[in-house]
């Protein structure tokens, strides 16, 4: 990542917008989190000695446990794996194949989706949509690498800037 755009996705396990956005919208959609928790969340973020960071140890704690349910009950569901696993696939071998160019990823998911079912790659799509190869899936589970997403943000506390583990 560029170093003009650091904060966007910051290495783990430095707190990112990107992180924080997909959290954050996730949780909401859900209903696990109000948009009043949103804005104290949003309201706690800093930038000091150009560190992402929270200005609050508790708004901090709260939202590594929040990233932390994001992670295993989304990112590392089975289900989810195995969506997000055939999609990348699929969309893939539609891009070899020409049948989706890279600039159609500026469009809505709608419009790709539309490509993709006008084209011979429909019964892929459905195939996935009904889970046909799930089972199969969960036989190799173990095979798949899932990106390690642990988050340690930066707190400030009396104007000096610690990670949430080395406050005590």
């Amino acid at each position: 990542m560029s170093k003009n755009y650091s904060f966007l996705d910051d290495e783990l396990p430095k707190l990112s917008f990107d992180r924080i956005d997909y959290t954050l919208r996730d949780l909401f959609r859900q209903k696990r989190i109000s948009h009043k928790d949103v804005r104290e969340i949003v309201n706690n973020l800093a930038v000091y000695q150009n560190k992402l960071c929270f200005n609050s140890l508790e708004i901090g704690k709260w939202f590594q446990k929040l990233y932390f349910q994001e992670v295993v009950e989304y990112f590392q569901d089975p289900l989810n794996m195995y969506i997000n696993t055939m999609l990348c696939n699929l969309l893939t071998s539609a891009l070899n194949e020409e049948i989706i160019q890279l600039q159609d990823f500026n469009f809505t998911d709608e419009y790709i989706i539309k490509k993709i079912n006008s084209s011979s790659k429909k019964k892929e799509l459905e195939d996935i949509i009904n889970k046909k190869k799930f089972d199969e899936f969960l036989l190799l589970k173990e095979k798949i690498k899932v990106k390690k997403r642990y988050i340690d943000p930066y707190i400030l506390v009396n104007n000096e800037i610690k990670r949430i583990s080395e406050v005590k």
